[in-house]
């Protein structure tokens, strides 16, 4: 049927794949910032964070559990099997998208009220398409990435990023301008008078959010049609098995006995951020209470003068949200690419008892993690304050305020990768209850240290990072030692920690000397650094031997390149 890739196929085709739906995803949401601000980008990610559970559920969850079921089989070599796990999956992830949407529908209100920005409730409305289509989407992804054909997943991908990008923005802006003109004209919006318009044009983005939202939804109907027709295209070259009614119930049961522990354990990291939804909200009102002439005081120059008490908490949850947030979670990004990849090798490896490439795949796998991310999430620290006025020309203000917040959230960027790497592997090897307890653990710590922080009006937003910090440190801690624990699995530390740092370190030590001397103005000279961090990267994680000539072929990079650098001796 669909051809298979190796695991190392597989991840350059999702990273590509990602990377442009990233740049894709970059041009939606700093435009997107930029028109809406940062009380609009709270509504924006009000709606997006109660969406994200609900998606981890489906996609991150029963997707990962599907394919893993999928991968199992195709190692049986029963093809019989292998399509009784669709059917049931197509029976199983129809009923759930329909519960969810549901669920959505009717509680919509009550959940923004409880986080209080009842105003995020037309963009709640707007991302209910988008449960039922990623449904479909994941059916026939979780199919394919079973069988290690990471395409369909890779192009479905960009096709929903490129549609995002041109309905998202266009509806946002579109609403913004109609509501405004008809406030010039007839003095209100929807029957609502405003003293000024400044007022007005704050009213004005919530339903802009919500254009936005909507572009969202129709692009993952786009992404659901296009890989349904993929699958019925591949469909066709090959007669279906008839399946037994035992058989069929028999996979009905394992997708949903091996499906609910992961998808709980995702639902948990997700959770994450809707932890931060409830409390931040809650604990800036308190703050606010509290003395909120003690954070008019932090940042001077970074609130405009129209933003009242009452505008506050949304001001600073969606400057943190819609700015820091999205930059950082760049970066993890690239690791959920590993997880994606990395879960129907380790599971079809595991199936066979084959502890020596088992080990081999792990090590693989965290190592290019870290490789991946450990420059990012140290520059990130570094150039938080460049990296802003680059992105956000036009939210002088907000980037003020979110700036000590992004660099804390550079190194958040590492330990959710790392954790995220950790917890595919644990589910890949049948101990998908394993990242379930770890998370609840972690997200005790964050609740407790996101009400301990920010209800403080002298830290306030800026306690969210550490709140985060602390609880993936702790996951991704605990998910090493489980790891090695009675599975035979071994860790090269160095290999796989001591060696991206040293090299990450030094990378950054000697471009942050050469950035000082580069006479450019900001947004060339930040090119110029983030071109030369690159390619100094690339070398001493070469040189140093952080990749090796296994890795290099398993890339399929091109022969006479590898002849040379062993030559050079910078690879073994």
């Amino acid at each position: 049927m669909s051809k298979k890739q190796s695991f190392l196929e597989g991840v350059a085709t999702l990273t590509i794949a990602t990377v442009i739906v990233k740049i894709i995803g970059a041009f939606f949401k700093i435009p997107l910032a930029n028109i809406i601000g940062g009380v609009g980008m709270s509504y924006f990610s009000t709606a997006y964070d109660i969406f994200t559970p609900l998606y981890s559920i489906i996609v991150s969850g029963l997707g990962i559990a599907m394919a893993r079921l999928i991968a199992e089989s195709t190692a049986k070599r029963d093809i019989c099997e292998e399509f009784a796990v669709l059917k049931s999956a197509k029976v199983f992830f129809f009923i759930l998208g329909i519960v969810c949407s549901l669920l959505l529908y009717f509680c919509a209100m009550p959940l923004v009220k409880t986080i209080g920005n009842k105003a995020a409730y037309f963009s709640v409305l707007a991302i209910i398409p988008s449960i039922l289509t990623s449904c479909i989407s994941s059916i026939y992804r979780g199919y394919y990435q079973g069988k290690s054909n990471m395409r369909p997943t890779a192009i479905s991908q960009v096709i929903e990023a490129v549609t995002k990008l041109f309905l998202g923005l266009g509806f946002a802006y579109f609403v913004k301008n109609k509501l405004m003109e008809d406030f010039y004209r007839t003095g209100n919006i929807f029957g609502n008078v405003f003293a000024d318009e400044k007022q007005a044009e704050l009213y004005t983005l919530r339903f802009s959010a919500a254009g936005a939202i909507l572009g969202i939804s129709i692009s993952t109907i786009i992404g659901a049609v296009y890989v349904y027709f993929y699958y019925k295209k591949d469909r066709n070259k090959f007669n279906c098995p008839k399946i037994p009614k035992s058989l069929q119930r028999q996979t009905s049961r394992k997708l949903v006995s091996v499906g609910v522990p992961i998808a709980l354990s995702t639902l948990v990291v997700s959770l994450s951020n809707l932890i931060d939804l409830v409390t931040v909200m809650n604990c800036l009102n308190i703050a606010v209470e509290r003395n909120v002439d003690v954070i008019y005081s932090m940042y001077t120059g970074g609130i405009p003068n129209y933003i009242t008490a009452a505008d506050l908490p949304e001001y600073l949850f969606g400057s943190y949200s819609g700015l820091a947030h999205s930059i950082a979670m760049l970066i993890p990004s690239f690791a959920t690419v590993l997880c994606v990849t990395a879960i129907p090798t380790v599971s079809e490896t595991w199936e066979h008892g084959n502890i020596a490439k088992i080990n081999e795949i792990v090590s693989m796998v965290l190592r290019i993690t870290m490789i991946a991310v450990v420059p990012m999430g140290f520059a990130l620290y570094l150039m938080s304050q460049h990296v802003l006025q680059f992105l956000y020309p036009l939210r002088v203000q907000e980037s003020i305020v979110v700036s000590p917040i992004l660099s804390i959230m550079g190194l958040n960027a590492i330990v959710i990768s790392l954790s995220a790497s950790i917890n595919s592997v644990l589910q890949a090897i049948k101990r998908e209850k394993t990242p379930l307890y770890l998370m609840v653990v972690g997200a005790l710590i964050k609740v407790f240290i996101n009400i301990t922080l920010i209800s403080k009006p002298e830290i306030n937003i800026q306690g969210v990072p550490y709140g985060s910090l602390c609880c993936y440190i702790a996951v991704t801690l605990f998910g090493l030692i489980s790891l090695q624990m009675g599975t035979g699995i071994k860790i090269d530390f160095m290999g796989i920690f001591i060696k991206p740092i040293l090299c990450s370190v030094v990378t950054l030590g000697l471009t942050g000397l050469i950035y000082r001397k580069i006479p450019l103005a900001n947004t060339p000279k930040l090119c110029v650094y983030m071109v030369l961090t690159a390619l100094f990267y690339v070398f001493f994680v070469l040189f140093f031997g952080v990749i090796d000539k296994s890795d290099l072929n398993s890339l399929k990079i091109n022969k006479n390149i590898i002849k040379t650098l062993e030559k050079c001796h910078i690879i073994r």
